[in-house]
């Protein structure tokens, strides 16, 4: 409608424009936390939400990308080091992708992928890498083709995961929270995670009402960006 009555302007139809700041029943202080709210959300959202901007954000809403794929991939862990993972367990055609993490530093390290491999086999792969790399912590998909069962058998392998049900609202927020640090310049990746690279390139993420919805349709998968 707004978009209408801009192209169309009549007696009926106005399209009225205004930013946060235009408010003359703000204070200093209140603009000022404004500005700081753009530190912690994405740019293209505190466009939209503060300064009336409409950006076309098609499938851009992870920028900034090549920029953090600037990291060392590692074979093994750094003495000293601290580190966590991320889990996201390919059911039937989807593959596995582990994530490893520097804790301190939020740099992604290493990653290990398994396509089409017994539950078994994959069982004791992510059991070892993990406790190669003394993962302090491992989040993980647990919703959907039986997420909740494969945690319990991780966790009671001692494997130390935390999982997370994967609904619209927070795979959202998962993904709103790496494309800040990606727009922050406060994570990075191996500039060779090609996949991962066009993962986060080709996912859209629209609003719809008070849900939201995901689509990548120039790849078939986005389990190293849910990693």
């Amino acid at each position: 409608q707004f978009k209408y009555a801009e192209n169309n302007p009549s007696l009926q139809n106005l399209a009225v424009r205004a930013t946060s700041f235009d408010n003359m029943y703000l204070t200093d202080q209140q603009k000022d936390n404004i500005r700081k709210q753009k530190e912690t959300t994405a740019e293209w959202i505190w466009e939209r939400m503060v300064m009336a901007k409409q950006p076309d954000v098609g499938g851009g809403f992870f920028k900034k990308i090549e920029d953090a794929g600037v990291g060392v991939e590692l074979s093994r862990p750094v003495d000293g080091h601290k580190y966590v993972a991320g889990l996201d367990l390919g059911k039937q055609v989807d593959p596995t992708v582990l994530i490893i993490k520097n804790r301190i530093t939020r740099e992604s390290v290493y990653a290990y992928e398994m396509l089409k491999t017994d539950w078994v086999l994959q069982k004791e792969t992510l059991v070892s890498e993990i406790k190669r790399w003394g993962c302090e912590s491992v989040m993980m998909d647990s919703s959907g083709m039986g997420g909740d069962v494969l945690f319990d058998e991780l966790l009671n392998l001692g494997v130390p995961v935390i999982g997370k049900k994967f609904t619209p609202q927070t795979k959202y927020q998962l993904f709103l929270n790496y494309a800040v640090a990606l727009q922050n310049g406060t994570t990075t990746f191996p500039p060779e995670w090609t996949k991962l690279q066009n993962e986060l390139d080709s996912i859209e993420v629209k609003q719809n009402g008070l849900t939201y919805s995901f689509s990548h349709p120039n790849t078939q998968h986005d389990d190293w960006v849910d990693a």
